[in-house]
């Protein structure tokens, strides 16, 4: 807990400010949201990916042949 505490005293070189980050962050957060609060997105979020099954078993049978 001690170095966790030490540790965020730490000012990096290029570091920028707390309210500068939160600016950049908040419009991308939004946007995402906005996705998944619409029905195609809350489909592709609950949606199994079986396509990333089918090339990975395709890569299989050519790897084995």
């Amino acid at each position: 807990m001690y170095a966790l505490h030490r540790l965020a005293m730490i000012n990096e070189q290029g570091e920028v400010e707390e309210m500068i980050v939160v600016q950049e962050l908040f419009p991308e957060v939004r946007t995402q949201v906005r996705t998944l609060s619409s029905y195609e997105g809350i489909k592709q979020m609950v949606s199994f990916p079986f396509i990333i099954i089918k090339n990975f078993a395709e890569k299989r049978i050519s790897n084995d042949q």
